[in-house]
């Protein structure tokens, strides 16, 4: 675990603070602290603790070349998912979980089959084919794309599954579940933790705390 990290710096970036006491769901009530009326403050110590334990696995996984696909789908944090999988070489998702990801992922790398030849001919600058078609071919190609970017370089499915808003993510914990994959995910005080194998209790709608965890992805697993 990165030696720096510590409870001052999560309270810096928010990652104490969850949601009013009346959105509180009852499963995540062991994760909390009461010393607030209006909403439900995170029990940091427990925070650290839990991302101690999965620095373990974010490092065992790196070593062994297994794959954590990252899943984050908030609009603000867009540019940060992509940077930070691209410097850890980990698939991502960050605009919409595709239904299918997992449970049909044959479809899913024919699909992807199907961008790489459509790559292909763009690039053909000897192609016959005409400027107008290629426009066409172009048009699909940057739509696909814009979903599924982060899953092109997956050859298989992944052995972990990272998720942040575990809420807007449920379908990918779902087809996680079905699958044997291992799940982690970042759940605030009005979420379940069904489905979540290891959780990692924190605020996850600031974006000052998603960016905190990304960052520590990052450095955990670069630091192997």
């Amino acid at each position: 675990m990165n030696k720096n990290i510590n409870i001052n710096e999560m309270l810096t970036n928010n990652v104490h603070l969850g949601h009013r006491k009346n959105l509180l769901n009852q499963s995540m009530k062991k994760f909390i602290i009461n010393i607030n009326k209006k909403i439900n403050i995170i029990n940091l110590e427990i925070t650290l603790k839990s991302l101690k334990n999965i620095s373990f696995i974010l490092k065992n996984a790196k070593k062994n070349n297994k794959k954590i696909l990252i899943v984050c789908v908030e609009k603000k944090t867009i540019k940060i998912i992509k940077s930070a999988s691209k410097k850890i070489n980990m698939p991502f998702v960050c605009k919409r979980w595709l239904g299918g990801t997992f449970t049909n992922f044959k479809t899913l790398k024919t699909t992807v089959n199907n961008i790489n030849y459509l790559k292909m001919i763009i690039d053909d600058n000897n192609s016959k084919i005409k400027k107008k078609k290629k426009e066409i071919y172009k048009k699909k190609f940057n739509k696909s794309m814009s979903f599924l970017e982060g899953l092109i370089n997956m050859k298989n499915l992944p052995e972990y599954l990272f998720v942040i808003n575990v809420k807007k993510n449920k379908n990918a914990l779902e087809e996680a579940k079905k699958m044997n994959i291992s799940t982690i995910g970042l759940v605030d005080t009005n979420n379940s933790t069904k489905n979540i194998d290891y959780i990692i209790p924190g605020n996850d709608d600031s974006y000052k705390s998603i960016f905190f965890f990304i960052k520590k992805i990052v450095e955990i697993i670069n630091d192997v």
